[in-house]
């Protein structure tokens, strides 16, 4: 066809007048089919049909393809079609180009409007055919086919605007019923109207229906039922089922074969599965026998498996801790389902079924394990769905403490606790005084807290509780013991004098009443939390009030571990040691030390003559200055005669003490004059 036309495109000398009209709908909506016919034809060869869409289909029939017919697809996107037709004669073609508008929403067809005739035809003879509640000069389109499909024998001519005069040649026509269709334009839109009509006298041949279910399932029977249309009530009528093919099923079973109804079981298919099947039925009468047969096909759907959900409350457990387990599950046929839960580790965790859901306890383990579990639904017909899951069980923390089991009263002590485990499966950490005088903790809620000792003798307990989840907590206690202590130190001198006054080291000829004999460091072992000469016990801070190492160059204070007192260090940074001030410039250093709270301290002051003398000493080589300056004996610093005045006066004067190389001697001065001195800080 399309070779015809570009023959004739190329070779025709002139393009005539159009001397044929198309018929076609002005609109059409997505997914509507339309007919179109050109006319008049008997001067043409043939016609031919083109469509500027690429998404229509297009088909032309007719004995010259005068009549075609054009789909346009749901998921078309144009707005109106071109239509062109060419009208083929000879070597010349004429041509004409119309337009269908796309549009949606088509108007529903008038429940008025219907095809009536007779109630049955007769052969050989006009019968009129009349298309009811069409305005006049409505042009129709008419059409009549047999069951089959074929006009065979079929002779219509229009007789008035809606009547046709239908005649069937009894030589040609064989059918027993005529479809009759008339296609109308109803304001631009197509319509088409289908009547059917029965011959006059004609019985109907006996015909065989089945009748089947929309959908059969696996494993489950489904009904076919048979019936013969246009029996006699004599006649007698038989039936017989068969398989004609499996499928990919493994077996498709009958329940009956000579019944009018049977049921058909399909077992063993994977996916969706055609089943053949036949039935043949016989019809005997008086006069003949007559057998029909017909095949046909079914679709079966495979039994699903069961789908399986779990949900648990926990995502571990720590042992000896439980939690819930729920298993659910849902049957695409909703099947019956039967629920399996298998504890495969049975030397971890316990499993007990509780109401719908179970319970999974975590039994005492010495190491982290996996608990495994295996679940399970199974439908009544045997399909297995299966999950294996896995749950962490985790062995419970060891709590270890290392601290001082010992000091003295009014010095600061340290918690300390540590676990075998990550800190990050720690909660919530909190620590509690069990039982001594109370102490006030200064970080509760952390791994190591510190507290100040109060007075001696006495016994104190602490637990730290570590919350490892909502269920689980562990706990241990560590103790310590508080010393008696009279708060102040003495000289630190731990030499003895003989009675020719020299140096001693032996105690049997010292002189009665020495210092070595008594005091904190008359002890040849001491309690210490950090270092210092004899029987001192020192730590150095940071401006902050942190520990940090001895003879730091961050060090800005002398905490005295004894005592509790901080004392502010006599470096270049805070004023040198062998400067001299007086009491008011004093005081100006006091009050902008408690400001800047100085080591975490703001009782900064000047010390009385008792706490003065605690922090002395005046051993040869190793007194306490070095640490009072922080400077190390070994780098050779020397300390000449200080004045070291106190808070401590009496009439007007303050006490003085003064400080030589080896040793200590008092007296009373007045105010005024600018002294040495050292500020310390505490209760």
């Amino acid at each position: 066809m399309l070779r015809s036309i570009s023959a004739a495109l190329v070779c025709a000398a002139s393009i005539s007048v159009q001397a044929f009209e198309v018929q076609l709908p002005q609109y059409i909506s997505p997914g509507e089919q339309v007919v179109m016919s050109a006319g008049p034809i008997a001067q043409y060869d043939e016609f031919a049909w083109q469509s500027s869409s690429f998404n229509v289909q297009l088909q032309s029939y007719g004995d010259k393809q005068q009549f075609a017919a054009l789909k346009l697809p749901k998921y078309a996107n144009d707005s109106q079609i071109s239509v062109y037709t060419y009208g083929l004669q000879g070597w010349s073609y004429e041509t004409q180009q119309n337009v269908i508008e796309v549009r949606a929403n088509k108007p529903k067809l008038p429940s008025s409007i219907d095809i009536v005739g007779p109630s049955s035809l007769l052969l050989d003879q006009p019968n009129i055919i009349v298309l009811q509640g069409v305005a006049p000069n409505t042009n129709i389109s008419w059409q009549a086919v047999d069951d089959n499909g074929s006009d065979q024998g079929v002779q219509l001519q229009s007789v008035a605007d809606n009547q046709l005069e239908l005649s069937l040649d009894s030589a040609a026509f064989q059918g027993e019923t005529i479809h009759v269709l008339a296609t109308i334009n109803l304001s631009g839109w197509q319509y088409q109207v289908t009547q059917s009509f029965n011959l006059e006298g004609q019985t109907p041949p006996p015909n065989l229906v089945i009748n089947t279910q929309n959908t059969y399932q696996e494993f489950k029977a489904g009904t076919l039922s048979a019936l013969v249309e246009h029996t006699l009530p004599d006649d007698e009528v038989t039936f017989k089922w068969r398989v004609i093919a499996k499928g990919n099923a493994e077996t498709v079973q009958l329940s009956t074969s000579d019944q009018a109804q049977t049921q058909v079981q399909v077992d063993g298919i994977d996916t969706i599965s055609k089943v053949t099947l036949a039935v043949n039925a016989t019809i005997r009468s008086t006069e003949k026998t007559v057998s029909l047969n017909k095949e046909f096909d079914i679709s079966v759907l495979p039994n699903k498996a069961p789908t399986l959900s779990f949900n648990t409350t926990k995502t571990q457990l720590w042992a000896g801790e439980s939690m819930a387990l729920s298993v659910t599950s849902a049957d695409p046929e909703q099947d019956a389902v039967t629920l399996d839960v298998q504890n495969l580790s049975t030397d971890v965790v316990a499993l007990t079924k509780q109401g719908a859901d179970y319970v999974i306890t975590a039994k005492a383990v010495t190491s982290d394990e996996q608990a495994k579990f295996k679940l399970m639904a199974t439908d009544e017909w045997g399909n297995e769905t299966f999950e294996a899951i896995t749950l962490p069980v985790r062995r419970l923390p060891t709590v270890s403490f290392s601290h001082l089991r010992r000091l003295y009263a009014y010095s600061p002590g340290t918690l300390k606790a540590a676990i075998d485990v990550p800190m990050n499966n720690v909660k919530k950490i909190t620590w509690q005084q069990r039982s001594g005088e109370q102490v006030q903790l200064t970080t509760p809620a952390e791994m190591t807290t510190d507290f100040m000792a109060k007075s001696g003798g006495s016994e104190l307990s602490f637990a730290v509780h570590l919350t490892l989840s909502e269920d689980v907590t562990v706990s241990a206690n560590t103790n310590l013991t508080v010393l008696s202590s009279q708060r102040l130190n003495d000289t630190g001198d731990v030499l003895y004098v003989d009675k020719l006054g020299n140096w001693s080291q032996d105690i049997a000829d010292s002189l009665a009443g020495l210092d070595a004999l008594a005091g904190r460091d008359a002890a040849r072992a001491l309690l210490k939390q950090g270092a210092g000469p004899q029987g001192f016990d020192f730590n150095f801070l940071n401006e902050q009030g942190d520990v940090v190492a001895a003879f730091s160059t961050q060090a800005s204070c002398l905490r005295d571990n004894h005592t509790g007192f901080v004392w502010l260090l006599k470096t270049a940074a805070n004023g040198d040691l062998q400067s001299k001030q007086n009491i008011n410039q004093i005081n100006s250093n006091i009050t902008a030390l408690n400001e800047k709270q100085r080591c975490g301290m703001q009782t900064w002051r000047l010390p009385n003559a008792e706490q003065l003398l605690s922090v002395l000493s005046t051993h040869k080589s190793e007194h306490t200055l070095h640490w009072l300056t922080a400077t190390e004996a070994g780098l050779g610093q020397a300390f000449s005669r200080l004045q070291l005045l106190s808070a401590t006066k009496k009439a007007g004067q303050s006490y003085i003490i003064n400080w030589h190389p080896s040793t200590l001697t008092s007296s009373w001065m007045s105010s005024q004059n600018a002294y040495h001195f050292l500020l310390m800080a505490g209760e």
